[in-house]
């Protein structure tokens, strides 16, 4: 019998637009809230988490919604915004409490953004003898949304440009 593969994890990436004035709001919106905290960060910004959608404009609101509108039945958990600059990175991390987390790229990613397969601790071996990698690696252009089990661990590679890495990162709770 030939070999099949079992247990999936779904993951959706959705190509959209970034709104009109959303990199420029991002880097205001750091200018005039200066102090955030550290998470997975190390180096960079990170917003504090707002509840629901409060606090993102009301276009940007909207935006998200009408991307994610084929998704399963949700509710918004809460949104933060993160800005890496050049060395800045984060460390490999799940989203607790959450059944779903977002990544919204404000700019592009440069292939930053990597997941680790579930089972790569226990079946490192059986991974590297049947070909398979332990890690899946997204390069997501502007735009684009990422949504994926928030148990899934993911890391963020270091920015190596001059540039920042913006994206918007949100949790989701299924409605079931």
């Amino acid at each position: 019998m030939p070999r099949i593969n079992i247990f999936e994890t779904p993951l959706w990436i959705f190509e959209s637009e970034v709104p009109e004035g959303m990199h420029q709001w991002a880097l205001d919106f750091k200018r005039e809230i200066p102090i955030g905290r550290r998470r997975s960060n190390r180096g960079g910004y990170q917003s504090d988490a707002y509840n629901g959608l409060e606090n993102l404009p009301e276009e940007y609101e909207k935006s998200i919604r009408d991307t994610l509108k084929d998704m399963p039945e949700f509710i918004f958990g809460c949104w933060w915004l993160n800005l890496n600059f050049k060395g800045n990175h984060n460390i490999a991390h799940t989203h607790p409490n959450s059944d779903l987390a977002v990544v919204w790229n404000i700019t592009d990613n440069h292939g930053l953004l990597n997941f680790r397969h579930p089972a790569a601790h226990e079946r490192w071996k059986l991974l590297k003898v049947l070909g398979m990698s332990e890690d899946y690696n997204i390069n997501a252009k502007a735009g684009t949304v990422i949504v994926f089990p928030a148990d899934l661990l993911h890391f963020v590679a270091p920015h190596e440009l001059e540039t920042p890495r913006i994206t918007i990162s949100m949790n989701l709770g299924l409605v079931y």
